[in-house]
């Protein structure tokens, strides 16, 4: 009996397939005609599924991604001690890769192979990895339970070696090479001397925007995941301060990660499969949407909000287009706005009092 589901998509079941062949046969022998033999129909009717072997390597890889994020979507929403987080993480990878045994194979198909979709979505699996345990160790830091003076993306970097040398090994030697231990010691390392939380990480971020809003569209179709790229934004928020990230699809594992660090998270547009979600520190209050307003309204609105804030503190505000006649208003009142237009036509509007 196979152990890919028979209820699934015709496509997704051709993806399993692939990866099941992947721990049976080295990936230069993985060809359209042996995958359609194992699926059990002609190599012409593959086809009308998937244009090329790479297409299906491609959605083998999109599917390992789906399964990373949910993964880490569930330990982040579980809570509980950051590096505790990080060998769970390890543990469950190591589960996967015990279940599908092609998984090494295609994690380095990129090093062998001509292939560019294959390397940019291989891609986007590690540097997934990456930067969620970069996230973790930086929480960790905070917590005071991991070394200050570690930088958290390298630390990230060493994570993902630890555990690509291991399952590299497993491969080439054959041996059933245990990711714990090289997990432990990278932990020791990591948690080796932990220091105050109140002290200063030499590699903590000076908070200096109200607002950050990250497209992740071209940062995904480059091949790498955008996470370290928005959680340094999130480091260079004010207090207060917004994230907005624009994504073709819900991005579940960062709302979870933002949650983790005190963010309410809310989607602010989801419009033709293109998701906006926005987070803010909920002691700041929340965004107020007055998308729905016809003008004056809105620029009147925002700028009562803007009279009424306290010396050092901001509001978020959606308004229904770029606020072109607003911008000169809260300059006379001593305020400043940053801004982001989202798919929509709608805009983002943080507005703060130096």
């Amino acid at each position: 009996m196979a152990w890919w589901s028979t209820n699934a998509p015709r496509k997704d079941q051709i993806a399993d397939i692939a990866l099941e062949l992947l721990g049976e046969i080295p990936l230069a022998q993985l060809t359209t005609r042996a995958i359609a033999a194992r699926a059990g129909m002609s190599q012409p009717a593959l086809f009308r599924h998937f244009t090329s072997r790479e297409a299906v390597l491609v959605a083998v890889a999109t599917a390992l991604h789906a399964r990373l994020e949910a993964h880490a979507e569930a330990l982040l929403a579980h809570g509980g001690a950051p590096l505790d987080a990080c060998t769970e993480l390890a543990a469950r990878l190591e589960g996967e890769v015990a279940r599908r045994p092609g998984i090494p194979r295609l994690l380095f198909a990129d090093v062998a192979l001509d292939l560019p979709e294959l390397r940019r979505s291989v891609g986007r699996i590690v540097s997934m990895q990456r930067a969620l345990v970069a996230a973790l160790v930086a929480e960790a830091q905070a917590r005071g339970e991991a070394d200050l003076a570690a930088d958290p993306e390298v630390a990230g970097a060493l994570f993902v070696a630890a555990l690509q040398g291991a399952f590299l090994r497993r491969a080439v030697e054959g041996e059933a090479t245990a990711v714990g231990p090289h997990i432990a010691l990278w932990r020791r390392a990591v948690a080796a001397s932990a220091g105050d939380p109140a002290a200063q990480s030499p590699w903590a971020v000076v908070p200096t925007h109200t607002l950050a809003h990250i497209d992740a569209r071209p940062i995904l179709a480059k091949g790498t995941d955008p996470l370290a790229v928005i959680l340094a934004a999130v480091e260079r928020l004010a207090p207060g301060g917004v994230i907005a990230v624009t994504a073709p699809f819900r991005p579940r594992p960062l709302e979870a990660l933002l949650a983790r660090r005190g963010f309410t998270v809310s989607v602010v547009v989801e419009r033709d499969g293109e998701w906006t979600v926005a987070g803010r520190d909920p002691t700041a209050g929340g965004i107020v949407d007055l998308t729905d307003l016809e003008a004056p309204l809105p620029l009147e609105r925002t700028i009562a909000s803007a009279r009424a804030l306290p010396s050092g503190t901001c509001a978020a505000l959606r308004v229904p287009r770029y606020p072109h006649l607003l911008l000169p208003h809260l300059a006379a009142i001593g305020a400043r706005a940053d801004v982001a237009v989202l798919a929509d036509g709608t805009a983002l509007v943080v507005v703060a009092r130096p």
